[in-house]
């Protein structure tokens, strides 16, 4: 028989190795890369049956095992070459980077966490943190958070308020949200945000638990159910709605998880700001949905109404580069009818402006865009901090 490649041999045995472990059979995924001899042959064998492997639950299992052989910033590379759609499912996979660095590093590790699919090593970091050691542990996450830039500290003050919540087993919201103002202060409204929007996320999704908590503030019949409770006020409301927004499809039965239904939903609230939330979240979920695929997700826009679907798409290109697909977000912006292509660049500048400390850097970004008059309109909204046409009105 003739000899097979390493990598080729690997990348076959290793859903092999998944499955018998799965079994209880008495092989792991570690004995399964402990056949290959070097790192660059083990990243390989990954990304190949990583590709392969549909299974959300066997992927994370194998970036686990990748983790402990290879380390954190290798693994992590790893993951962002399998071109696996930067959306949620990446969001979570990616999580286990964080989970890891903070059991082997401890709260050093953080700085070896990487900005992708939506600074999810950074989450899980601090949610462990917090869970551990409680608000001793903020000051020196905020501190050293800070050192790596603005944006990591908005997504290090995210995971904070996802660990106040679950810190509190899920069952005293007001004083998490009290938490947050006095752990994260005033000083940085954006960070305070951020910690808010963490504690409704967990609150929705229980990341931390795994699913769901029993003892979360549910009701099945109200999508914006707490954002309207008393102690929801101001910024926490809006960091409140946005979550919830986010996660209608999947949380709430009323729905079936039919786009159509939610969007009818949407059209009926009489807020204008919680009527344009809930627009602009169902169309981050669509993106979600539609795990990469431009054509998927114009089809999807559309069951939002025929008036709706170019901010629809205009929307997932904003969502598309605070993921950091990049090349998703100017190919939607290009796809946009041309009296929204303004619109549309507008918001994936935003997340530029939000992304990038000094002017310089933010203006090297706008360079994504190809057409001149676009990258102008770029320059100008990460020159000021100038508020920028709605998707929806």
């Amino acid at each position: 028989m003739d000899e097979i490649p390493v990598r080729n041999f690997a990348a076959f045995l290793l859903p092999l190795f998944i499955t018998i472990a799965g079994a209880g059979l008495g092989w792991s995924t570690s004995a399964a890369l402990a056949w290959l001899e070097r790192d660059d042959e083990i990243v390989r064998a990954f990304v190949s049956t990583f590709r392969s492997e549909k299974s959300t639950a066997l992927r994370t299992e194998l970036y686990r095992t990748l983790l402990r052989e290879v380390g954190p910033e290798k693994a992590q590379d790893a993951l962002l070459a399998t071109g696996i759609p930067a959306d949620g499912s990446a969001h979570n996979i990616q999580h286990e980077a964080g989970l890891y660095l903070y059991d082997t590093r401890g709260i050093e590790g953080i700085v070896l966490c990487k900005p992708t699919f939506r600074y999810a090593c950074h989450h899980a970091f601090v949610i462990e943190a917090i869970a551990e050691r409680g608000q001793k542990a903020i000051p020196e996450i905020m501190k050293r958070c800070s050192t790596e830039g603005r944006f990591v500290a908005t997504q290090c003050a995210h995971g904070i308020g996802h660990g106040f919540e679950a810190l509190y087993e899920y069952s005293d919201l007001p004083r998490a949200i009290r938490d947050c103002r006095s752990g994260i202060g005033t000083s940085s409204p954006t960070n305070l945000y951020w910690c808010f929007a963490g504690i409704f996320m967990e609150n929705a999704i229980g990341f931390h638990e795994g699913a769901p908590s029993p003892y979360r503030l549910y009701n099945a019949s109200d999508p914006f159910y707490p954002c309207n409770e008393k102690f929801v006020k101001k910024m926490a409301r809006r960091a409140c709605l946005i979550v919830q927004s986010e996660n209608t499809l999947y949380l709430y039965p009323m729905f079936n998880r039919y786009i159509s239904k939610a969007a009818s939903f949407c059209g009926t609230q009489k807020e204008g700001l919680v009527r344009r939330i809930c627009f602009d979240g169902l169309s981050r979920q669509i993106h979600q949905i539609s795990r990469g695929s431009n054509e998927e997700m114009r089809r999807l826009c559309k069951l939002l109404g025929n008036h709706l679907e170019e901010p629809c798409i205009a929307t997932i290109a904003n969502n598309a580069y605070f993921y950091g697909d990049n090349v998703t977000a100017v190919a939607l912006c290009d796809s946009v009818r041309e009296e929204y292509r303004n619109t549309c660049v507008a918001l994936v500048s935003l997340q530029i402006r939000a992304r990038y400390d000094t002017l310089s850097e933010r203006v090297r970004a706008c360079e994504i865009f190809s057409r001149d008059e676009e990258k102008e309109t770029c320059i100008k909204v990460v020159e000021s901090m100038r508020r920028v046409p709605r998707a929806f009105r």
